[in-house]
């Protein structure tokens, strides 16, 4: 497992653990590279998008995590612009981890239908993840009427008691922007994966090194 680290106060370890996990237990039946290739390989556009804002959220990262965060007129709608594109990649991502699931824990091989299927109707993902408990962490951010009541637009801001009003409900500015930076770093984990792996194959190879030695 992974020392435990907080960015404020979002326990980051939590997530790190989750890929952590599903990568050693890929290890364990052989299937690391099949799970590398899943979360690297797959050529669709969505995925590759993915990928280029992973490269590019630097500024998005350093933004969302200012310290002392001042929310103002124009810094709500940057949010509210950012938690739009974030929850697309966050649902990306999610379809590649329960994809990942489905190899390591249920002997399923990647289907490129049934992931195409998911990014569709991303509804379809979400039932069946939340079945998980494992993926209940980095389910826990995500609210699906949020996102699309900001993609429509059906919202309104308060300012005076600094909230966000979308249906019969309501999140505070301070509850909003936690829950960016949480999606922010829950796509980051893709990364991640890539990292443990190599990670565990150094490992492997030292004691290799270490038992001819001996």
């Amino acid at each position: 497992s992974i020392s435990s680290t907080t960015t404020e106060d979002i326990s980051y370890d939590k997530y790190l653990n989750f890929t952590y996990s599903m990568v050693e237990d890929s290890f364990k039946i052989g299937k690391q590279d099949d799970l590398e290739k899943i979360i690297y390989d797959v050529k669709f556009p969505q995925v590759m998008g993915l990928a280029q804002y992973i490269q590019s959220s630097q500024r998005i990262f350093d933004y969302v995590f200012k310290k002392p965060f001042r929310f103002t007129q124009n810094s709500i709608h940057e949010l509210i612009s950012i938690y739009s594109a974030l929850s697309g990649y966050y649902e990306t991502v999610i379809n590649l981890f329960l994809s990942g699931y489905e190899l390591i824990y249920e002997g399923k091989e990647f289907n490129e239908k049934l992931f195409k299927e998911r990014t569709k109707n991303f509804n379809i993902c979400l039932k069946r993840a939340s079945k998980k408990s494992v993926f209940d962490t980095i389910l826990e951010p995500f609210s699906a009427e949020l996102r699309n009541k900001l993609i429509h637009k059906e919202l309104s801001i308060d300012f005076i008691n600094k909230r966000i009003l979308y249906s019969n409900k309501s999140t505070e500015f301070t509850s909003f922007l936690k829950t960016i930076q949480k999606l922010l770093l829950i796509i980051g984990l893709t990364g991640t994966v890539e990292v443990f792996i190599q990670n565990i194959k150094s490992k492997k190879l030292l004691q290799i090194i270490n038992s001819i030695k001996e």
